[in-house]
């Protein structure tokens, strides 16, 4: 085959490998493997640069989320938001792990996946009704981000009961945007974007 050719080839086998899902580059793929916070830090933030993961990537990713280095995991739910839908089932699992800080850092991936999330909103109804106040109150704003009418309904019923102040302004802020309230106080959410993997877990 000339060179012509095998570059036709190599280009028909690169688009293959994105339409499937596959463009995890092998570099980040072992990064994203390696026991070493560092590495997996890089490959990680490389996913959120490229917008995209394969198969692997993703379930890799949702490992991350269960990380004990805060950076990591917080970085893996920005991720497995970054990439949309394919990696808003991971994140809805985390919704229902026994760890708040996991479930908080899932309802924050999920804020930044948007639109893309709208299949986790019943999983984010049901955060509504968490234990820990920060993730109901992030799940308020990926229900208003998302763009959820079909839980408005949930967030009012949520907003009679709440008895935490920020998770109460977040539900009003997400009936704001969800057009069915007035704005929220102006005050502070705490979510994982922009923050480039320094908050801190509830």
């Amino acid at each position: 085959m000339n060179r012509r050719g095998l570059a036709a080839h190599a280009r028909a086998a690169c688009v293959l490998a994105f339409a499937a899902g596959c463009g995890t580059s092998e570099d980040t793929m072992r990064d994203l493997r390696s026991p070493n916070a560092l590495q997996q830090l890089r490959a990680i933030n490389e996913i959120i640069r490229n917008g995209d993961a394969g198969s692997d990537a993703v379930a890799l990713l949702a490992l991350r989320l269960e990380s004990p280095v805060p950076q990591v995991s917080v970085r893996a739910a920005h991720a497995l938001g970054t990439i949309g839908e394919r990696g808003v089932p991971a994140l809805a699992r985390g919704l229902k792990s026994p760890e708040s800080e996991t479930r908080w850092k899932a309802a924050c991936g999920l804020t930044v996946a948007g639109s893309a999330a709208r299949e986790a909103s019943p999983a984010l109804i049901n955060a509504l009704l968490d234990a820990n106040a920060l993730v109901r109150q992030q799940a308020a704003v990926a229900l208003g981000r998302m763009g959820a009418r079909d839980a408005i309904a949930a967030l009012k019923a949520r907003q009679r009961e709440e008895g935490d102040p920020m998770a109460r302004e977040a539900i009003a802020g997400a009936l704001h945007m969800l057009g069915d309230a007035a704005p929220a106080a102006t005050g502070t959410v705490r979510t994982i974007e922009g923050r480039g993997g320094t908050e801190t877990p509830p």
